[in-house]
C-alpha cells in the first residue's frame, strides 16, 4: 500500500506557487467556486461515471495519469479518493512527432493548464497531490495504488504501450479511457494506428489511435482480468459554438 504522507515528506510532490505567472486555461468544463463555469473543450460531467470506469473511489488511493487542469482528480476526490496526479512540469516537453521540415512552434499550453490546476486546487480546498513527470518516467516509489487511471493520454505518447505496462503494474485496478477517433472500426483488432493525416496537417501532439482490443490483450497477457469495456460518447467543443459527440471506450481491469 502506498504511503502518500511519507512520499509527501520525501518531497515527491509539487507545491502551489500561489502566484499567477500566466493566464489559466481550463481544458475541461467545470464549476469552480468563486469563478463559476469555466472551460469547455471537453465537458465530461454528464457521463462521468462511465468515463471513470464505474469504479468505487471511496477510500481508495488513485494514480491519475494526465492531470491537465485537474478536473478528473478533483472529481475522484469528491468521491472519496486520495489522488496523486501526474503531469509534465510546466516547462516540460510533451511527446511531439518529429515531422520533416521546419518545426512548427507547439502551443505552450502546459503553463496555462498548470495555472488552472492550482487555481481550482485552491478553490476546492483540495488535497490532491501533483507529481511532475513524464508518464513514461515515473518515480519507482509511486506504486501500490488501489486504482490507476489513464484518461485520454495514450494517443499523445510516443510509446503508449510502455506506459500502459508500467502504470498497470502500479495498481490493483486499472481504468483506461480513450477517445475513439476511428469510430469503432478497430474495436476487434489489437492494433495501434498512426494518425497520418492529422500529422501531415502539422498536429504533432497526437500519435496513435490505440484500439480497445490492444489494451485488453496487453493487460490480459500481463495477468489482469478484464472487468468491462464501455462504449460512450462525450461532448467535444473544438471551437466556440461547435460541439459534437466523440465516441470513447473505457476498459476496467483488475490485477
Amino acid at each position: 500500500m502506498v504511503d502518500l504522507d511519507a512520499l509527501d515528506r520525501a518531497g515527491l510532490f509539487a507545491r502551489d506557487p500561489e502566484t499567477a505567472a500566466v493566464a489559466a486555461h481550463f481544458y475541461h468544463a467545470m464549476h469552480v467556486p468563486g469563478l463559476g463555469e469555466v472551460g469547455g473543450t471537453w465537458d465530461l460531467r454528464s457521463n462521468l461515471d462511465v468515463y471513470l470506469g464505474r469504479t468505487s473511489y471511496a477510500g481508495k488511493t488513485v494514480l491519475d495519469i494526465g492531470a491537465a487542469d485537474g478536473f478528473l482528480a478533483f472529481e475522484m476526490e469528491t468521491r472519496g479518493a486520495r489522488v496523486v496526479s501526474i503531469d509534465l512540469p510546466a516547462d516540460g516537453a510533451p511527446d511531439l512527432f518529429p515531422l520533416a521540415g521546419p518545426a512548427s512552434q507547439a502551443p505552450r499550453l502546459l503553463p496555462r493548464l498548470r495555472q488552472a490546476f492550482w487555481i481550482a486546487h485552491r478553490a476546492f480546498g483540495s488535497s490532491v497531490r501533483l507529481h511532475e513527470s513524464h508518464a513514461g518516467r515515473l518515480d519507482p516509489r509511486l506504486t501500490g495504488f488501489d486504482v490507476a487511471i489513464i484518461g485520454n493520454v495514450l494517443q499523445h505518447l510516443r510509446d503508449p504501450m510502455s506506459v500502459l505496462l508500467d502504470v498497470s503494474a502500479r495498481a490493483r485496478t486499472i481504468v483506461i479511457t480513450e477517445a475513439d477517433w476511428k469510430a469503432g472500426t478497430q474495436d476487434a483488432a489489437p492494433v495501434m494506428t498512426l494518425f497520418t493525416e492529422h500529422l501531415r496537417n502539422g498536429n504533432r501532439g497526437s500519435w496513435y489511435q490505440v484500439s480497445p482490443q490492444l489494451v485488453e490483450d496487453v493487460l490480459s497477457l500481463t495477468g489482469c482480468t478484464i472487468g468491462a469495456r464501455d462504449i460512450h460518447e462525450q461532448p467535444f467543443t473544438p471551437s466556440p459554438g461547435t460541439t459534437h459527440p466523440v465516441r470513447h471506450y473505457t476498459i476496467t481491469a483488475t490485477r
